[in-house]
């Protein structure tokens, strides 16, 4: 997978979403697999490339994951494809259970 490095990664119903808030804000990959959400073990390479004048990484994924018991929300989104627009889906914690899940919007990037 390759990603823009200034953002934290989250897989949710086997998609990637881009975040900027995630608990530890240290460009991490995050899953929120069975309403809970779960730290993933990533390495990143750096790489060079013609489309992005800062770089960007590849990230390999393991498959070892954490627990993460954090209370608060995260707000993921993502372009959607074939159109130039974004979901944006907000995400309420509680002890990292998912209590509350809100579609926010969908449409320009804000």
């Amino acid at each position: 997978m390759y990603i823009h490095p200034n953002f934290d990664y989250v897989t949710y119903n086997n998609q990637i979403y881009k975040s900027n808030n995630t608990p530890n804000q240290d460009l991490s990959c995050y899953e929120i697999t069975d309403n809970k959400l779960y730290l993933k073990q990533c390495n990143r390479e750096l790489q060079e490339t013609i489309n992005d004048p800062f770089g960007g990484y590849t990230v390999i994924e393991s498959n070892t994951k954490t627990f993460i018991d954090y209370t608060g929300d995260i707000e993921i989104y993502k372009k959607q494809e074939l159109i130039d627009e974004y979901m944006y889906v907000n995400f309420s914690f509680i002890n990292g259970i998912v209590q509350k899940i809100n579609f926010i919007y969908s449409g320009k990037k804000r």
